[in-house]
């Protein structure tokens, strides 16, 4: 889940892995440029808050990667 969404700054992220492997959360443009990556989390259920004030407004995807498994969801920034 993100949230604030849409947002104008910090983006808190919050996910429950399925898997027992890291995550690697990454924010990607409209155009699939990697903006942002986050640092790994371990594996489980688990908040991340991300720092996205020097991100331009714009819609972005925020993907979560867990071994094999990729999660993609649109984010908002203002």
């Amino acid at each position: 889940d993100i949230s604030p969404n849409p947002s104008f700054g910090d983006l808190k992220v919050e996910f429950d892995a399925p898997i027992n492997a890291p995550v690697q959360i990454e924010v990607l443009s409209s155009t699939g440029a990697r903006m942002l990556k986050a640092q790994d989390m371990p594996a489980g259920s688990s908040e991340i808050w991300i720092d996205a004030q020097d991100i331009q407004s714009g819609i972005y995807f925020l993907r979560a990667t867990l071994g094999s498994l990729s999660y993609v969801r649109k984010w908002v920034k203002y």
